[in-house]
């Protein structure tokens, strides 16, 4: 997020990410809880629905914050 050529790139290679590492970004500050920052989650909705198969890993401590970020996202991709 936040870099265009990085993220060209993902975007190009979809069809080989196998697991996505997901954490929300609070003024510069990483690994916040999901839907709580500055990235907006619903312009990745079709990494979410695009019927790949992959992994997603919360980067969030504790434990606790991991079910709120997964919490934060099911609302938010609900949304669309």
């Amino acid at each position: 997020w936040g870099d265009e050529t990085l993220e060209s790139f993902f975007w190009h290679n979809l069809q080989h990410v196998a697991q996505v590492h997901l954490h929300d970004i609070i003024d510069g500050k990483s690994h916040m809880i999901v839907g709580k920052g500055e990235i907006d989650f619903r312009a990745y909705s079709s990494l979410f629905r695009d019927g790949i198969e992959r992994e997603y890993c919360f980067e969030v401590r504790p434990k606790e914050a991991a079910l709120q970020s997964l919490s934060n996202l099911r609302k938010l991709l609900s949304e669309d």
